[in-house]
């Protein structure tokens, strides 16, 4: 896979940094925010062509799908994984290319990135 840029987004940093380490064995370059707000903030202003994003859905503040919906209105055509612990209990998960349920083995996150990315 060429390098590509994806932004993580967890609100627990052991998924986050578990996730972070994964990619980038993948050749992945990661940028992880832990706070949604931030991680808009940054994403809003940076020049960094992302590839992708992926995001808790069940986070305080903003939860994943508001974060996409306006991840959306500053790059449209931006690919998104979601992923959540429990997935019945969330709407709107459909604004995702593909959603994962955690817990998840490793080899279903470089899955799900790599099919997403192979339609980029």
């Amino acid at each position: 896979m060429n390098q590509k840029f994806i932004l993580v987004l967890d609100d627990d940093i052991g998924i986050l940094r578990f996730i972070e380490k994964v990619l980038k064995n993948l050749g992945c370059i990661i940028t992880a925010y832990s706070l949604p707000d931030y991680a808009l903030e940054c994403f809003q202003h940076s020049s960094i062509p992302y590839s992708l994003i992926i995001t808790d859905i069940e986070m305080p503040v903003m939860n994943g799908v508001d974060f996409i919906k306006k991840a959306k209105e500053i790059r449209p055509g931006i690919k998104t994984i979601g992923m959540s612990g429990s997935h019945h209990n969330n709407p709107g998960i459909d604004i995702f290319d593909i959603f994962i349920e955690k817990p998840f083995k490793i080899q279903t996150l470089c899955n799900a990135v790599k099919k997403v990315l192979i339609s980029d």
